[in-house]
């Protein structure tokens, strides 16, 4: 008789606690490479000010970027296997696999960017029509998905369905990265937001909301959403893949 308990997936919850944790901690190196990223893209644009600029510099932004990445990504990747070496077999790899696939996705997330910005997509002939969603679509998408399809080498080698991993990772990074910046992307958030200050402080005319209690609002509270939210919803994702084979050598 088949065991139902040890193939039917169930969510394990020690895992799920640990992994939820070590993202918590790894996911924020992230935006070190992203605001980099930025800073160098602004700093080309600053120091063209509409002239050409020289290969040279491209080049130099885009090793800056790799080696930058490549740190991050052993770091996040590190994090991540102190949870998954108790569920699969050569967990290692996942270290170097993590820091190759950020050493990728960001210095292309940065050039990708450059390339859109540039492009007649927001250069438009009546002027530069920009959003900030352009950011957070190259950087979440091409980080996700170098990241993710680095990773699948690793996982496919023990979990048939390992392919989803690269579809859910940009959903999960820009979805998360957009959240997280929800003051620049949501009108209706910072409405919302003024709202509440509006029915906290109406009581009582003479209270001053501090620019710690805006930060929060605005800086603490999208970024500790999108974090839990993101590192919950890819920990569930995975576990469910690793219990698939699991399933797979029961039935087996």
């Amino acid at each position: 008789m088949e065991n139902i308990a040890a193939i039917k997936p169930n969510i394990d919850r020690s895992f799920l606690r640990w992994w939820v944790l070590a993202n918590i901690v790894a996911l924020p190196a992230l935006l070190v490479p992203y605001k980099l990223g930025m800073f160098l893209a602004m700093g080309v644009a600053v120091a063209a000010d509409g002239a050409s600029v020289g290969s040279v510099v491209y080049i130099i932004g885009f090793v800056i970027l790799l080696l930058c990445g490549a740190l991050i990504g052993g770091w996040f990747g590190f994090l991540q296997w102190l949870v998954l070496r108790k569920y699969m077999s050569q967990a290692g790899k996942w270290v170097a696999a993590s820091s190759i696939g950020l050493a990728i996705g960001t210095p292309l997330g940065w050039l990708a960017y450059g390339l859109l910005f540039i492009s007649p997509i927001v250069n438009r002939p009546d002027g530069v029509y920009f959003s900030f969603w352009y950011q957070y679509i190259t950087f979440g998408v091409l980080l996700g998905l170098s990241i993710g399809v680095a990773q699948w080498f690793v996982l496919q080698q023990q979990v048939p369905a390992a392919k989803l991993w690269i579809v859910a990772l940009p959903i999960l990074f820009t979805i998360g990265m957009a959240v997280a910046n929800l003051s620049t992307v949501s009108d209706s958030y910072v409405l919302l937001i003024h709202r509440m200050i509006q029915i906290m402080t109406n009581p009582h005319p003479d209270t001053r909301i501090s620019d710690m209690q805006i930060f929060v609002f605005f800086g603490v509270i999208p970024n500790l959403i999108a974090l839990i939210g993101t590192s919950l919803i890819s920990g569930i994702f995975l576990n469910r893949l690793l219990q698939f084979r699991q399933k797979e050598n029961v039935e087996q």
